[in-house]
């Protein structure tokens, strides 16, 4: 979808929408965040993957759904048996808790996978481990 030197989102469905935005805001930080759709779950497309993680070094993987079986361990393992070198690996997801009831976006905000909270990780991924570290 974009490609970016400085972090890699990979995400699929809605969430491409915050992904796009979040890339948006990113960029007006000086930070270059390149997006990778996933176009099927399965079979994961391991090429395009592999490209686009080498390419930035770092990666965000962005889904609704709980981390336990998530896309995100399965990028993990895919990336490790490649031997893909990444200095920052985060999953945003809704981790184990438990929903509570509201509108989609404030179950975004509450499970932290809305655009204020991607930008916020990766900012924060960045002024840690420095812009040129890859």
């Amino acid at each position: 979808l974009l490609h970016g030197s400085d972090f890699t989102i990979i995400t699929y469905g809605v969430l491409v929408n915050t992904a796009l935005k979040a890339s948006r805001e990113l960029r007006e930080k000086g930070i270059d965040v390149g997006i990778l759709k996933l176009g099927s779950l399965k079979p994961l497309d391991a090429g395009a993957i592999e490209r686009e993680a080498a390419r930035t070094g770092r990666v965000l993987v962005l889904e609704d759904c709980l981390s336990q079986g998530c896309i995100g361990e399965r990028i993990a393992a895919l990336l490790m048996a490649r031997g893909v070198k990444l200095s920052s690996f985060i999953m945003k997801n809704l981790g184990d808790k438990f929903m509570t009831h509201g509108s989609v976006d404030e179950l975004m905000k509450i499970g932290g996978i809305d655009c204020k909270s991607v930008v916020q990780a990766i900012t924060d991924e960045i002024e840690v481990k420095g812009k040129g570290m890859k």
